[in-house]
């Protein structure tokens, strides 16, 4: 597994090419849990950190989840659950970021910063930003409509040959006021490099604390692929 890890100003290091999934929810962790039992998901679930609630999903893409519900999926389904906000963020190698938003369970933002990336065999798409267009939708449904120009900025530029997409996930994070430790959660089930602590995260298997959720989860084929 690769690791990546924070600098001292808690900005993206180490290698590029990381790959990593993660979910945030406005919500109360306990009710977080609850929800997440009754979808049978697989991965780790986060401390409550202020009102953010982070889940680290054990695929990046394909079912994370009972029923074939991939990160997206679980993501509408707690916003319809807590009538608020959440959202996924998606890397793969440092190349590309998907970010699906959702408030009351309805859909606020679709986002690629290279669909290209995301639609390989999609000849007729354009390596350029898809949903940068939606970004004050999202803004409005945090409640922070003032920062909705500075995020449409970041997740609409064109990043140089020496940035990555952890970085641009870091800053757009901290502009919204979540915790950006999830550019280093490969590092799982270790403690998070600038972020909580092992013992501080859930890990569930198929909505199950311990062997038996591990069981279920091996069962549903819910396991993190080795790269």
């Amino acid at each position: 597994m690769r690791v990546m890890t924070l600098g001292p100003d808690g900005g993206s290091g180490g290698p590029v090419g990381s790959t990593y999934a993660g979910i945030y929810t406005l919500a109360p962790r306990e009710a977080v849990v609850t929800a997440l039992s009754e979808l049978r998901f697989s991965g780790y679930v986060g401390p409550q950190e202020g009102p953010w609630v982070v889940l680290v999903c054990l695929r990046v893409r394909g079912a994370v989840a009972g029923d074939k519900m991939t990160s997206a999926d679980v993501a509408r389904a707690l916003s319809a659950a807590s009538g608020g906000v959440a959202f996924t963020v998606v890397v793969v190698d440092d190349k590309m970021l998907n970010i699906e938003a959702f408030t009351s369970g309805e859909p606020v933002l679709r986002y690629y910063s290279d669909p290209t990336v995301a639609f390989p065999y999609n000849d007729a798409l354009m390596p350029e930003p898809m949903g940068v267009e939606d970004t004050p939708a999202l803004a409005a449904a945090l409640g922070r409509a003032e920062i909705a120009e500075e995020l449409e900025e970041l997740l609409g530029e064109e990043l140089g040959e020496s940035e990555n997409e952890s970085e641009r996930v870091t800053r757009v994070l901290r502009l919204i006021g979540a915790p950006a430790w999830i550019v280093a959660a490969e590092t799982l089930p270790k403690s998070v490099s600038s972020g909580p602590g092992a013992k501080e995260f859930t890990r569930l298997g198929a909505g199950k604390e311990g062997v038996t959720g591990r069981m279920d989860e091996a069962v549903r084929g819910l396991v993190r692929k080795k790269k």
